[in-house]
């Protein structure tokens, strides 16, 4: 190997000639004082483009290596070093360094390992203070988060759980989310039928294309419904040859016409956006709930469904 000034200053300005050694023998270059190199290194290479480049001896040899060496004999939680990132901007708690990754000993026999990842926010503990952990990697491969979230950027990406296979079609989760939506109730046939302001907002929980939508509803109007009541949902129900994604419903209508309080059942058919609710005191359905809706109803609903 071969070890050349290549320009600057080095050390307290010596002269020296190139250092060469055989293939696999080392060469030692001790440098008293701070060093300065002016122009691009390179280490298997006579052409650097960046300031410092490390070649391979040969293709697939994997000898490009940067190797960052603990003293030895280390208890747990010992830092054995640290790549830095420094900005010498001086606005916010800088100029400092913004971000790091910091091996560490993860056994006090030496044989275990583990990463941890810094980042600054640029407000964090005044001029010049150090990145804060925001995730690290054990030596075991458990990856744990502090400080921030895991954030999916690309849709239809997410947590793959096909390691474990199973019989499903997908086993990739890409979804999650809590929310509010209007929800609005309708007649099959015709007449209308509206919420009060006040009562007018229901939630649900989405995880992957499973949801689970709830609420309360008070009616404000009535124009002579007649027909299905429904009541809207915050997604479209996935579609099934078989109909294998209608959902069963719970709805809870207090204060109807005539009919009792329990007397009511309801569903969700694929394809479709609403639960469709019928009276239910006789050996089949009735298609008049909407009927039973005066300005003094009010309705609880709850349902767990599949998402287109």
């Amino acid at each position: 190997m071969t070890i050349k000034q290549l320009g600057g200053v080095f050390g307290r300005n010596p002269t020296f000639n190139d250092v060469t050694g055989a293939d696999g023998n080392f060469v030692n270059l001790d440098v008293t004082n701070n060093a300065n190199i002016g122009n691009d290194v390179g280490i298997g290479t006579t052409v650097p483009d960046q300031k410092l480049e490390i070649k391979e001896t040969s293709t697939g040899a994997g000898d490009a290596i940067i190797r960052l060496r603990g003293s030895g004999a280390n208890a747990d939680n010992t830092p054995l070093g640290s790549v830095e990132w420094y900005n010498a901007d001086t606005t916010g708690d800088q100029p400092g360094v913004v971000a790091a990754v910091e091996a560490q000993s993860d056994s006090s026999l030496g044989n275990k390992g583990k990463l941890i990842f810094k980042t600054h926010d640029g407000s964090e503990g005044g001029a010049g203070s150090a990145p804060v952990e925001r995730m690290r990697i054990d030596s075991d491969g458990n990856v744990a988060l502090a400080l921030g979230n895991l954030v999916i950027s690309t849709s239809g990406k997410g947590i793959d759980f096909s390691a474990t296979a199973g019989t499903g079609t997908s086993e990739l989760l890409d979804d999650y989310e809590e929310g509010t939506f209007t929800h609005t109730t309708t007649c099959s046939t015709s007449g209308t039928l509206t919420v009060a302001g006040a009562y007018d907002t229901g939630s649900y929980v989405k995880v992957g294309n499973k949801v689970t939508a709830q609420g309360f509803i008070v009616m404000s109007a009535i124009s002579s419904p007649v027909g299905v009541l429904n009541i809207s949902l915050p997604f479209l129900a996935a579609t099934g040859s078989e109909r294998e994604f209608d959902s069963a419903a719970t709805v809870v209508i207090n204060n109807s016409v005539a009919n009792t309080a329990g007397s009511y059942v309801s569903y969700v058919v694929r394809n479709t956006q609403t639960i469709q609710v019928f009276e239910g005191d006789a050996a089949s359905f009735g298609s008049l709930s909407a009927n039973q809706i005066q300005a003094s109803s009010t309705i609880w609903y709850s349902v767990t469904y599949r998402a287109a």
